[in-house]
C-alpha cells in the first residue's frame, strides 16, 4: 500500500495502480513525497523504482515544436456542470492567451501527442514560464 502527501497531510492507502492514475492526472509530480508501507521513509516519487517507470506526463516532452503549431488539446473544466469540454487543437500561444484572459485555468487539463497522459496546465512549463 502507498501513501501520498497533500498539503503536508498524508493521504491513503492507495494501490500502486491508483498512484499511477494520480501521476497520469498530474496530481503527483516527480518530486511529491510518497511512502510505501513497510519502508522507513517518505521519498520523492521519482526515487521509487516501482513508480519511476510509470512516467510523469506533466513533466514530459517540454516544448520541442514551435509554440505556434496547433498540437495541444485542452479539457476545460466547467465548474457549474462538473464536467470537461474539449478544445483544440490549439497552439501554445493560444493557450497562453486563454490563460491570461481567464478562459482557461491552471487546473484545466492539457495533452499532446507524445505525452503518456493528461496533465494540468499549471504543471506544464510551456504555459507557466514568465518569458512566454
Amino acid at each position: 500500500m502507498w501513501y501520498m502527501s497533500s498539503g503536508l497531510k498524508p493521504l491513503g492507502p492507495f494501490e500502486l495502480m491508483e498512484i499511477h492514475e494520480k501521476i497520469r492526472k498530474g496530481h503527483i509530480s516527480p518530486y511529491d513525497l510518497i511512502f510505501k508501507e513497510g519502508s522507513a521513509e517518505w521519498k520523492p516519487a521519482l526515487e521509487w523504482d516501482e513508480v519511476r517507470h510509470l512516467g510523469f506526463p506533466a513533466f514530459e516532452a517540454i516544448g520541442t515544436e514551435q509554440n505556434t503549431e496547433p498540437v495541444w488539446i485542452v479539457l476545460r473544466r466547467n465548474k457549474n456542470e462538473q464536467k470537461y469540454q474539449q478544445e483544440g487543437p490549439l497552439a501554445g500561444q493560444q493557450i497562453i492567451a486563454c490563460l491570461a484572459e481567464g478562459r482557461f485555468q491552471g487546473d484545466d487539463l492539457v495533452w499532446k501527442k507524445g505525452l503518456s497522459g493528461w496533465s494540468r496546465l499549471a504543471d506544464r512549463q510551456e504555459f507557466t514560464s514568465p518569458d512566454l
